[in-house]
């Protein structure tokens, strides 16, 4: 085969490859984004961000406005979880879900002492 035949066909398979779109990876959509289930995006399109901040904002003021700032001890997550013997993150659980009551001062979440016996039923004693 002659050099300059080869030299054509090289051309066109490297023309072919350049004028080819480029396919993206598996796991990224067409965009190069990671994709999102569809039950994400039907859950973030019903309820916007500002939204739900501003549930878990009134939510917090009903909670202190229930929690009276008295002279009792006030405990930190982290105290919490030491006493209790579970993790910080599984106490932070219980704030979210609702059945332990606290008080955010600043950036810090506080439960009183007498609002974790009531809710743990007295295990916190035991510790």
């Amino acid at each position: 085969m002659p050099i300059s035949k080869k030299k054509s066909i090289r051309k066109a398979a490297s023309a072919a490859k350049k004028a080819a779109p480029a396919k993206p990876p598996a796991r990224l959509g067409a965009a190069g984004r990671k994709r999102i289930s569809s039950t994400a995006k039907r859950l973030l399109k019903e309820i916007p961000i500002r939204q739900r901040i501003e549930s878990k904002r009134a939510k917090e003021q009903e909670m202190a406005a229930e929690l009276p700032l008295t002279n009792e001890p006030w405990l930190t997550l982290t105290q919490i979880a030491a006493r209790l013997g579970y993790s910080k993150l599984t106490v932070r659980n219980w704030t979210r879900v609702g059945g332990l009551r606290y008080r955010r001062f600043k950036r810090t979440i506080k439960v009183p002492l007498s609002e974790l016996e009531r809710w743990s039923g007295g295990i916190s004693d035991a510790a």
